[in-house]
């Protein structure tokens, strides 16, 4: 097994990667699976723009590979807000696209991952990183990484046409 934060060369893995997203989403039931189904190359198409675009400026990603292929992974976006009090940079992250196979799980991938995930942060000058889970097991992980439950967060989900 072997932890590495994922570059735009690691071609083979960020492939993986994008898989182990769509994976991830058709899982968790975030969207009607008829329409995840029917949109499959679309989406898979969309994630490997997003990570082109965005890969090593404001988006890092590590994963687990074991025999060679990527089993788990553990994402870190950056986002640049009006700088405050609190954040005088600015600069503040949201871990995403948490999952690891199912294969795979219950080895401690993702503490692993999540560590690395922090040291990034840490090494960019993000203070503040939120992340969102409905997982008993995941909020377990995040709760034992001293991250902290703010139930203040309100969303919307506005139509674009």
């Amino acid at each position: 097994m072997m932890i590495k934060e994922l570059m735009i060369e690691d071609r083979k893995y960020l492939e993986e990667s994008i898989e182990l997203r769509y994976e991830m989403q058709f899982e968790e039931k975030r969207v009607d699976e008829e329409q995840l189904l029917r949109n499959k190359s679309e989406i898979k198409e969309n994630i490997r723009n997003f990570i082109d675009s965005h890969l090593g400026k404001d988006l890092f990603i590590v994963g687990m590979i074991e025999d060679g292929h990527l089993v788990a992974t553990c994402c870190l976006q950056v986002l640049e807000y009006y700088p405050e009090w609190k954040c005088l940079n600015g600069k503040k992250g949201y871990i995403t696209n948490v999952y690891t196979l199912p294969k795979y799980r219950k080895r401690g991938y993702q503490r692993q991952l999540m560590m690395m995930v922090l040291d990034i942060a840490q090494k960019n000058q993000i203070e503040y990183i939120k992340l969102s889970s409905q997982n008993p097991n995941a909020i377990h992980l995040y709760e034992s990484l001293g991250f902290i439950s703010d139930k203040n967060a309100f969303k919307i989900k506005l139509t674009i046409e």
